[in-house]
């Protein structure tokens, strides 16, 4: 029950803060920008980002003995 209070709580704030930083957006520029932007420096920046969230997460379960 505590999960799924936790999991609701996080979604809530997301779909809030989504919402609030979207609020002022032109939503068809902001998709045409998607669509002309640079793709493989996107892949790449992904790459480097979600690597740094393995990385950061491996480090934190790591624990010495």
């Amino acid at each position: 029950m505590k999960r799924l209070v936790h999991s609701a709580l996080v979604f809530a704030i997301t779909a809030s803060l989504l919402v609030l930083f979207a609020r002022g957006a032109n939503l068809a520029e902001v998709w045409n920008h998607i669509l002309t932007a640079d793709w493989p420096l996107l892949i790449v920046a992904l790459v480097a980002s979600s690597s740094a969230y393995v990385l950061r997460a491996r480090r934190w379960q790591f624990r010495p003995g």
